[in-house]
């Protein structure tokens, strides 16, 4: 009987790591509202509702990204005090009672620029920060936070010159 010297490695992956990566997929979905291709879903309907032209609307679209994008600092400022489970849920519901407004919103510009700025600060900014948190570090979620902004803004001002 010939003995096997090569090493068996265990390949399976556990259960809770899947449950992680589904996880993971779902807040990314949720992050959905708070971003410009599924704001873009509502635009020309919520334009025709309230009476707004594109110029108008991308005014207060850009201020309230710019805005929003700050939102990244509490968040990564929370992660580092308070447990993911519960940052991530709070934003969650925070960021579906907005929506939820949203659809039923009919006033003026200031009412659409509030939704706006939360939208994009719930959604797009401090939930994608508990996306994929770095484990416990001190003010490394912080750090993260602020690199995060950096980068995507550096990003998108050079799509904006092509």
């Amino acid at each position: 009987m010939a003995m096997d010297s090569a090493p068996h490695y265990k390949t399976a992956i556990p259960t809770h790591q899947w449950f992680n990566v589904v996880l993971g997929a779902l807040l990314m979905l949720a992050t959905l509202p708070g971003r410009t291709q599924g704001l873009g879903l509502i635009t020309e309907p919520m334009l025709a509702d309230l009476h707004l032209d594109h110029i108008t609307y991308a005014q207060v679209n850009l201020w309230a990204t710019l805005l929003g994008a700050l939102f990244c600092f509490p968040a990564g400022y929370l992660l580092d005090r308070f447990s993911l489970r519960l940052i991530s849920t709070s934003l969650t519901l925070l960021l579906g009672a907005v929506v939820w407004q949203m659809s039923a919103f009919s006033g003026g510009v200031i009412g659409l620029f509030v939704l706006l700025l939360l939208t994009r600060a719930l959604g797009q900014s401090a939930l994608s920060v508990v996306i994929w948190p770095p484990s416990r570090m001190g003010h490394g979620n912080l750090f993260i936070s602020v690199e995060r902004l950096l980068c995507h803004r550096f990003h998108r001002s050079r799509q904006s010159h092509h």
